[in-house]
């Protein structure tokens, strides 16, 4: 058997450390190259949940877009005429004042003063409805428990009723001589229907 002569600088030290290091150099290659595929796989991962994510929210943002859609196909153009001016407030008052005979409070009570009178401006037209700006003309005076039917009028699951959104609602406390709390409410509203 011959014998292979090894060259000059691989028997030397450095050359030997040197060999030994170029040894590990696939094994470096192969692992940097594995953690770049397992962080583009959690790039990946992430990329995917957040597409989920958005395809969810996408879903539920059309869900509520038709729902509202459908709700005004159903609303009545009429509906602050029909079921907010006609409200009658202080019922309880004025039951007590016919009783007493008090005629100046009772005609301030049940006269047009005293009953929801909305003043519409700002017609918007956006894609598929309109907004319309509805302004109370005067305050009225109603108590805890008108408020609260004022309100579900307002904010209620009511299938005739448009979107009404409350942009400002202004309620000042009237002093009275009476047990129940007196409000003065002054209101304004954001109406969405379908475009007429």
């Amino acid at each position: 058997m011959k014998k292979i002569a090894l060259p000059k600088f691989i028997s030397t030290p450095w050359g030997t450390a040197t060999c030994i290091a170029l040894a590990f150099v696939p094994s470096v290659i192969a692992l940097l190259a594995f953690g770049m595929s397992a962080q583009s796989l959690q790039e990946t991962k992430w990329n995917i949940q957040t597409l989920t994510s958005k395809a969810r929210s996408n879903a539920l943002q059309n869900a509520h877009t038709h729902k509202l859609m459908e709700k005004l196909e159903s609303a009545d153009p009429y509906y602050l005429e029909k079921s907010l001016e006609g409200s009658r407030f202080l019922t309880r008052e004025i039951a007590q004042l016919e009783a007493a005979g008090d005629d100046k409070r009772l005609s301030c009570l049940t006269g047009e003063q005293n009953r929801l009178s909305f003043a519409e401006l700002g017609l918007q037209r956006l894609d598929r409805f309109q907004e319309v700006e509805a302004r109370q003309k005067h305050p009225v005076e109603l108590d805890g428990e008108d408020l609260k039917c004022l309100l579900n009028l307002i904010e209620g699951d009511s299938p005739t009723a448009p979107q009404l959104i409350i942009k400002q609602l202004e309620l000042i406390r009237k002093p009275t001589s009476s047990q129940d709390e007196v409000f003065l409410l002054n209101l304004e509203l954001l109406k969405r229907e379908k475009i007429k």
